[in-house]
């Protein structure tokens, strides 16, 4: 089940928004940064540190990735000086300042500079800085002296610095620079299994558990199949990875293969091209068919346009092409070789009733050549220039000390296989051996190449594990029957089951009380892997292997927290981390979801999380007019109310056209800007609306506006050091609203000056999410208030960093109530609600007086409506797809539930069984193309928003589905709102928008409803203009 949020982003599969310009900075009303006001021009400082700024490029190198700024803003200093070297549009610059002084001239710089969300600062409290290890590029010091005053040590900056990363310090006039080194006990991973010898073990000696989220990047799920993400590999301080689970490919077809590379230790995006369709295909998830890809760290070789090409890592530029016979399926990186192994087409694996089941591939089939025709070929790793080629459709290709090894396979199914050894100097064939060696089944695998052997085996019913000769190909020895046919080798021995062999002799070197098992996770979709001689991994699961002579030691279970490994290619372990991209699947509910990285991290304890959390305050404490509390006619919050049921008392209005409208924000179009918006969020919050102000958030920018009901103008504006996803919460007063930095801010309704600060993450420990730096534990979703109790959740998932905190307050004073860690269960953080007498989130209930957990049988009622989902539909409908309604876009009062197909009462809902039609109270058709998106109650009226998609570029008389049909088809989507009686349904207004509405982008509020848009525009409608 997917969590609401999650829901309410994944509405975003059409991101075809409209460019606009933002009209904030010529606002009247004032400018907030960080809770003070301020005049956003700064005259001089761009010179100033664009001077500054070019000579910290000069010095470091270094204009791409995490760049973290000490000392920022001093007095006399000339701001954010690294924050103009985001000039290159892929520098994320994070700053430290030491006194709110410094911090407010920073911020004063970023504004002005036009970098919200690409420069943030915040103050350092402290010798320890907030980063997580191996995590900036570049770290920037004007003044030694400065920090060492206030207890940060070299030693703590090289803690942050990633390797290869550079320290810069400004010492008189000049920058002295000191690159950090890459620690001996790392692993890199350059192929899908490693290495070209197939061997799926890293020698990586910094992996450890327990492990926390590092860095998280991309699309939160795959798009058209299981597994989008073909490969990815790990070299040279860079990630690549290989696949459609990409951006661009929001699209009703199946999108092409895009390379891409982000920074290994943070993320961040650094290039990406396309590379066209992908002749293998993508999908079928049995790990055998992970896609063309190997890297050496200075470059990358992959399949674009169906060509083989030679790519430089660090800029993405193509260098060169291999004139392949056919299409590339297998590459390898061999004895300063470069190996392609092409196919004259791709087919699956038939699995007919009564033939052996050769790869364990009932359930996912797996890639074989389509015919007898394809090439085993080598080319210059630098020039591309070809060195030999031999005809053989190699279905497998490893390589070991100066030998390939290629599987030939015939038929599908398999009638016979052979394995052919190949000199990888000139190509020369060695010998050659049938599968009939070993047995009748032709059921032979390529398990692992070298040193001075290759070892085989037979997966089918005859179990067996044969170790060859690299020289003849004769048998050395061999394991028959085979409990399991999974061969890691290791310091020269073989493992297997739960015995260590010698690898040339096959003499029993030790027993073990662990048996390591298949070479598969569940359903054959994630291989296994070793790292060393301490962690067994199926998966993301997996044992702490005991000391090889210790006498009654037995092993330990480990997990990487919060992680569902993707298919394919599973977990890649390497610079002391798991890697992992996304996946298609909900049966590890608790997964935090993307392109991932996790890396050892020690969590909160239990007292962390349950401490009380300081309170700072701001120039507004105290001076909040109680007075100003929220009316039957105010839309307070999101979804309107504490229980989220989207429905209002007030009344709505009579017609619905527009009266104003006015431009928040706008979809970032730059290389971060993408990752930003891989999220799926939108560029603009849902709105609220009391007192005569709506206020909507720039998520991407942190910023918070407020604008005037009558006629949009805007009252304030402020930005908050981070993230902000969701619109405040405006009770007594106060504008509640948590941010990705893991704070908590009370900001004044009426202006929006600072009242209260208080940190909900239980530590102040910061990582790079989606092209930003954000806590490690974000505030998700809006606070809830109950009574003058508010409650706010900070964390990504009960799995992951010890869980998530769970913090109850004063929402007038920021006091804290009690606080504690939710840890127990399956869910990730997602939207609090008000159920009875509890609150929640997920299928997690609390007491609101003590926060103890409380078994409740609601399970998310009505939110989660699992009995009526059939008549309600799955939600979320493709664009290419007749769209359905979903469980989240409700609307409810003691009477009636109204869900965008029709309406029922409540006490209907007592009884979990499907509705028949006389029990409705009236149901609503929509046209092919609609899909609702928002649904909101007044008195009286329900009103609905949504998208409308056309496919422009559509024979309409082809199936939808059709990639032919659909290869240069275009998806245009406007929006609407439409309201229609509560009582029985009948049209009660409509307006037709130029772009979709976001997921419950709408509220009801002062006799007017305000909508948000995709494309970042806020508007107000009601009756005729003037109205």
């Amino acid at each position: 089940m997917r969590t609401y949020m999650e829901l309410a982003n994944r509405t975003m599969w059409s991101m075809f928004m409209h460019k606009a310009k933002i009209v904030i900075a010529a606002a009247a009303g004032p400018v907030i940064v960080a809770g003070w006001l301020s005049v956003c021009a700064a005259s001089g400082w761009a010179e100033e540190s664009a001077v500054t700024a070019k000579a910290i490029e000069a010095a470091s190198g270094i204009r791409v990735g995490l760049c973290v700024h000490l000392d920022c803003g001093r007095e006399g200093s000339d701001g954010l000086t690294a924050a103009l070297a985001a000039g290159s549009e892929r520098l994320l610059v994070y700053g430290l300042a030491l006194n709110d002084a410094a911090r407010l001239r920073t911020a004063k710089g970023i504004e002005s500079a036009g970098l919200n969300g690409r420069a943030s600062v915040e103050r350092l409290d402290g010798a320890s800085l907030p980063c997580l290890d191996n995590l900036a590029n570049l770290i920037v010091l004007e003044n030694p002296a400065d920090l060492t005053a206030a207890g940060v040590t070299r030693d703590e900056m090289m803690r942050v610095l990633a390797p290869g990363g550079v320290l810069c310090v400004r010492e008189k006039n000049s920058w002295s620079r000191t690159v950090k080194p890459r620690p001996g006990e790392m692993d890199e991973w350059p192929h899908p299994n490693h290495g070209a010898d197939g061997n799926r073990v890293s020698s990586d000696g910094l992996v450890k558990f327990p492990t926390g989220i590092h860095w998280i990047d991309g699309l939160p799920f795959n798009l058209h199949s299981w597994a989008d993400c073909r490969a990815w590999v790990v070299a040279g301080g860079r990630c690549f990875s290989y696949g459609a689970a990409e951006f661009e490919n929001m699209r009703p077809v199946r999108g092409d293969a895009y390379l891409a590379a982000r920074d290994a230790f943070n993320g961040l995006p650094l290039w990406k091209i396309n590379c066209g369709p992908s002749a293998a295909g993508f999908g079928s998830l049995n790990w055998r068919n992970a896609g063309p890809l190997v890297t050496d760290g200075e470059r990358v070789y992959a399949v674009c346009s169906n060509k083989l090409v030679i790519v430089a890592a660090a800029t993405g530029s193509i260098l060169a092409q291999c004139n392949t016979e056919f299409v590339p399926a297998r590459v390898l990186l061999a004895d300063g070789m470069l190996l392609a192994g092409s196919w004259d087409g791709v087919a699956t694996s038939v699995e007919k009733k009564g033939s052996p089941n050769f790869e364990g591939s009932s359930l996912w089939p797996t890639f074989y050549p389509k015919t007898d025709k394809g090439s085993v070929e080598a080319f210059d790793p630098v020039t591309g220039q070809r060195k030999w080629g031999l005809p053989i459709p190699a279905y497998q290709l490893l390589a070991a000390d100066g030998k390939a090894y290629a599987m030939i396979n015939a038929s599908n199914p398999p009638t016979a296989r052979e394995i052919v050894a190949i000199n990888i100097k000139d190509g020369k064939e060695l010998w050659r051996v049938p599968h009939t060696q070993f047995g009748t089944e032709p059921d032979l695998q390529l398990n692992v190449a070298g040193p001075g052997c290759l070892v085989v085996a037979k997966g089918n019913k005859d179990r067996a594990v044969f170790v060859l000769a690299a020289d003849t190909g004769r048998e050395r020895w061999k394991i028959q029957p085979a409990k399991e046919v999974w061969t890691p080798v290791v310091e020269g021995l073989l493992w297997n089951d739960d015995k260590r062999y010698d690898l040339l002799s096959g003499e029993v070197k030790g027993n073990w009380a662990f048996g390591l098992g298949p070479q598969n996770n569940v359903l054959k979709c994630q291989p296994s892997f070793l790292v060393g001689k301490r962690y067994s991994m199926n998966g993301a699961w997996g044992v702490e292997l005991p000391p090889e002579n210790a006498v009654g030691a037995k092993t330990k279970k480990v997990s990487i927290g919060a992680a569902r490994p993707a298919c394919l290619e599973g977990v890649t372990p390497a610079n002391g981390m798991f890697y992992m991209a996304q996946n298609h699947c909900i049966c590890v509910r608790n997964q935090i979801l993307g392109f991932r990285a996790f890396a050892p991290a020690e969590p909160p304890t239990a007292a962390d999380f349950a401490k009380a959390r300081p309170v700072e305050k701001g120039p507004a404490f105290g001076s909040i007019d109680g007075a100003a509390t929220s009316s039957a006619s105010d839309w307070p919050s999101f979804r309107h109310d504490a229980q989220r049921s989207s429905c209002t008392t007030g009344e709505a209005p009579d017609g619905i056209a527009e009266i104003w409208r006015v431009q928040v924000g706008v979809p970032d179009q730059g290389p971060l800007g993408k990752s930003w918006q891989s999220r799926l969020a939108p560029c603009v919050s849902v709105p609220v609306v009391v007192q005569g102000l709506v206020y909507v958030t720039v998520p991407d920018e942190g910023r918070i506006t407020a604008f005037r009901t009558d006629n949009g103008k805007v009252a304030w504006t402020i930005r908050l050091n981070a993230r902000v996803d969701v619109p405040p919460t405006v009770h007594g007063g106060l504008c509640l609203i948590g941010s990705c930095d893991g704070w908590l801010y009370a900001l004044r309704a009426k202006d929006g000056v600072m009242a209260w600060r208080t940190r909900i993450a239980p530590l102040e420990r910061r990582m790079v999410a989606h092209g930003q730096i954000e806590s490690v534990w974000p505030i998700v979703g809006p606070v809830l208030v109950k009574d003058d109790t508010a409650f706010v959740t900070a964390g990504r998932s009960v799995g992951a960093d010890g869980g998530v905190a769970l913090v109850a307050l004063n929402a007038r004073s920021g006091e804290t109530r009690w606080a504690r860690a939710v840890s127990e269960g399956e869910i990730r953080n997602d939207l609090l609600v008000l159920r009875g007498a509890l609150v929640g989130f997920g299928a997690q209930r609390f007491d609101p007086a003590t926060g103890a957990s409380v078994k409740s049988p609601d399970a998310g009622f009505p939110l989660n409506l699992e009995n009526w989902r059939s008549e309600i539909g799955r939600g979320f409908a493709a664009l290419w797809l007749h769209p359905l309604s979903a469980p989240a876009f409700l609307a409810w009062n003691d009477n009636q539930l109204i869900t965008p197909k029709f309406a029922v009462s409540m006490q209907r809902l007592a009884k979990p069984a499907p509705f028949k039609t006389e029990e409705l109270s009236w149901q609503i058709t929509w046209p092919w193309g609609v899909q609702v998106e928002a649904t909101a109650m007044g008195a009286g009226k329900v009103v609905y928003g949504g998208r409308v998609n056309s496919i422009q570029g559509n024979d309409p008389t082809k199936p939808i589905g059709d990639p032919a049909v659909h290869k240069d088809a275009k998806v245009k989507a406007t929006g609407f709102v439409k309201a229609v009686s509560s009582g029985d349904g009948k049209p009660a207004g409509e307006i037709a928008l130029e772009s979709p509405v976001i997921c419950d982008g709408v509220a009801i509020a002062e006799g007017r409803v305000f909508v948000t848009l995709r494309n970042g525009a806020l508007v107000c409608l009601g009756g005729p203009k003037g109205h």
